[in-house]
């Protein structure tokens, strides 16, 4: 049987409203969630409310008629497009006998005619990674500071870039754009981080100086804001 209540085992792979350029207006400023007992994906709306949000559940993005279907991940694309990994079984949670593990089906949500070429940020100067920074897909954005982390140049000429996750005497464990490089100390030639801040420039120029003051002074607390109490 399919739960049509909305808190059913859901998997909570929020999509950031600036990820999806070509979405409706309904679907920004909120997120999605697999919902596993319901087969369907939720969708919930964020609200500012004094120093936090207040989600407020919206109409389903989608509602699934196969009782297979077990949604397990959400991820956005550089085209503005969502990913849906499906476990595919006719279980869940603790009310199966056999773990299927050769299924699987992965599934793409679109809105509109998406551009296919995938951009290879790599090739881009720093100056571009930074702009990118202001890019209305995060995908974008995120990939590009990846690559404005720290740069190595190894032994045999190759040019590495990433976020440095491990290291110790003898190896780095470095998060690049595509995957993970664990990178030996005796094959580094010189390692350097960019120079440029990851801030765009002008992003402030949108807030009064009373409110610049107000955001450091909240960013340098050692506490959150409590929320206003709701009835």
């Amino acid at each position: 049987m399919i739960s049509q209540t909305v808190n059913t085992g859901r998997y909570p792979c929020r999509i950031p409203e600036k990820s999806l350029p070509n979405s409706p207006e309904r679907y920004r400023n909120g997120f999605f969630t697999l919902n596993v007992h319901g087969h369907r994906i939720n969708h919930d709306a964020l609200e500012l409310r004094g120093s936090g949000y207040v989600a407020k559940h919206r109409p389903d993005v989608l509602k699934v008629n196969d009782a297979w279907f077990r949604g397990v991940s959400l991820l956005y694309g550089h085209d503005g497009g969502v990913l849906v990994s499906d476990w595919c079984d006719d279980g869940e949670c603790h009310d199966y006998d056999v773990i299927h593990r050769e299924n699987g089906r992965l599934f793409k949500i679109t809105f509109g005619a998406p551009k296919m070429a995938t951009p290879d940020l790599a090739r881009l100067p720093d100056a571009e990674l930074v702009k990118l920074q202001l890019h209305k897909n995060e995908w974008h954005a995120g990939h590009a500071r990846l690559l404005l982390q720290a740069y190595f140049e190894t032994s045999d000429d190759r040019l590495i870039s990433g976020i440095v996750l491990r290291e110790n005497e003898s190896i780095l464990t470095i998060q690049t754009h595509n995957g993970t490089v664990v990178l030996p100390r005796r094959e580094i030639a010189s390692r350097q981080v960019s120079a440029l801040s990851m801030m765009p420039e002008a992003l402030l120029e949108s807030l009064s100086p009373e409110e610049v003051l107000d955001l450091v002074a909240y960013l340098q607390s050692p506490v959150q804001v409590s929320l206003p109490k709701t009835e």
